[in-house]
Formats: structure tokens, C-alpha cells, sequence
């Protein structure tokens, strides 16, 4: 019964041993990560701090041209309300119409339309890498595809709108008739509405970036902080489980050495009754 006994002792023994060396290796490597850990994460973060920090670049162009762009469709709408109620060739302000949406309008819209479609694929291709993001803890990033789709169509119906009123001035002239001034202000009219809806939508993407932009680099801030605490309370926990390991390791050699003993004594007591 005692080499029962003693040979669980041992293989008790054995196993805190082995969760002993399992626990000081975890918190050694614990601690080993953490560096890599906190620079791998920040380097991701920063990565994405850069690629919003491109979106709302390409952004603030597009809002820039679309301010201008809505200026010239209010000053073509103005321009085009003093030619009277109808628009000739002969009209003194026929020229100067056709000079602001040909080389101001239509350049204007042209180039934003280009920007936010440049702007939607790179963030389509980077969807997956903020998709990622996202399911970090505390991290919610703007993924901006559907809103960036949406100015994108927006944009591609005001720039068939400024094409169809370069097309109804040019008639003006091809055709050598006289056109309602209706003709082109209900459309210029109508670009610098849609002109308003698209600003507000960019807007609203650009609040929305620096918002994320401010989450980021507070994250960033904590990033260090937070994986030293995960290392130390890993370090706490496993201190705590090889001090128990340690307590179960005594005891049990000292059943063992305990056991060993009983053993002894008992041969011991055998021997002096033989030689009785």
C-alpha cells in the first residue's frame, strides 16, 4: 500500500513540477511578446490613420471643387435670369454662358467625379482591411463604400445634367433659334441643388473620418498601456497557479519522504521481532 502511495506521490510530484517550468515559460513569453505585440498593432493603426488620412485629402479636393462648381451654377443661373425670357446667339450674354459651364462648370464637376471614383476604389480595395479592423475590441472604422457610391452617382447625374446644358446652349447657335432662358436655368438650377446634396454627403464622410482619426490615435495612445496589463495579469494568474502547484509539490514530498519513513520504521520493527 505504501509503494501505492509513494509512487502517486511521485507522479504528483512530476506533474507540478512540469506545470512549474509550463508557468514560468508563459510568463517569460508573455513578456517576450509584448513588445512585438503593442508595435505590431500600432503599425496596423497607423496604416490606417494614413488611408483615412488620404480619403479625407481626395475629399476635401472634391468639396473644394464642388464649392466652385456650385458658384458657377448660380452664376450661370444669374447670368442666363438678365439675358430676358428668351436665350439667342445675338444675346450679350450668350458668350459669357457658354465660356462659364464649358471652362468652369463642366472641368470642375469632370475632375470631382474623377477624384471620388479614385477615391471608392482605393476604399473598396481597403474595405477588407477595415472590415478586419473593426472586429479589434473598441475599434469602429468608417468603411465609406456606400456613401462614397452614393456621391459617385450623385456626381455622374450632375455631370450628365452640365452636359445636357452645354448641349441646350450650343443648339442656341447650331440651330440659330432662340430658347426660353427656362431652358438652362431649371437645369443649372437643378446641378447646384444636387451640387448642395453631394457637400453635405462629403461632409458628413469627413466628420465621420475625423471622428474614426480621434478614436484611432486614442487607441494608439492606449495600446501599450493595455497589452502591459494583459501581460502582468498574466503573470499574476500564472504566479498564483505555481504557487499552488508549489504547496501540492510540498505536500506531496512530503507524503513521499513521509511514506518512505512508515516504510523504514516498519522494517526496522520486523527485524527486532525476528531476532527475539
Amino acid at each position: 500500500m505504501n509503494t501505492l502511495k509513494k509512487v502517486l506521490a511521485v507522479l504528483v510530484i512530476i506533474i507540478c513540477m512540469v506545470g512549474e517550468a509550463a508557468c514560468a515559460g508563459g510568463i517569460l513569453f508573455s513578456w517576450s511578446i509584448n513588445t512585438p505585440i503593442t508595435t505590431a498593432i500600432s503599425d496596423a493603426l497607423t496604416g490606417l490613420e494614413s488611408f483615412l488620412q488620404a480619403a479625407d485629402t481626395g475629399l476635401e479636393r472634391v468639396a473644394t471643387r464642388l464649392t466652385e462648381a456650385q458658384t458657377a451654377a448660380d452664376t450661370i443661373t444669374e447670368t442666363a435670369q438678365t439675358a430676358g425670357e428668351t436665350l439667342s446667339e445675338t444675346s450679350v450674354v450668350y458668350e459669357l454662358l457658354a465660356r462659364t459651364v464649358g471652362d468652369e462648370l463642366f472641368p470642375k464637376i469632370t475632375a470631382a467625379r474623377d477624384t471620388v471614383t479614385a477615391v471608392s476604389q482605393t476604399v473598396t480595395a481597403f474595405n477588407d482591411t477595415l472590415e478586419a479592423a473593426n472586429k479589434l475590441p473598441f475599434v469602429e472604422l468608417p468603411t465609406l463604400t456606400d456613401e462614397l457610391e452614393t456621391v459617385a452617382n450623385r456626381l455622374e447625374e450632375v455631370h450628365t445634367n452640365v452636359q445636357e446644358t452645354r448641349a441646350e446652349i450650343q443648339s442656341v447657335k447650331d440651330e440659330a433659334i432662340s430658347k426660353p432662358v427656362t431652358a438652362v436655368t431649371d437645369r443649372t438650377e437643378r446641378v447646384s441643388d444636387r451640387l448642395g446634396e453631394v457637400l453635405t454627403a462629403v461632409d458628413n464622410s469627413q466628420q465621420r473620418i475625423a471622428t474614426s482619426l480621434n478614436r484611432i490615435g486614442a487607441i494608439k495612445a492606449g495600446i501599450p498601456r493595455l497589452i502591459d496589463l494583459l501581460s502582468l495579469a498574466s503573470t499574476i494568474v500564472l504566479l498564483w497557479i505555481m504557487l499552488a502547484q508549489g504547496s501540492l509539490l510540498s505536500h506531496a514530498w512530503g507524503y513521499f519522504k513521509g511514506a518512505g519513513s512508515e516504510k523504514l520504521a516498519a522494517t526496522s520493527e520486523q527485524s527486532t521481532v525476528s531476532s527475539e
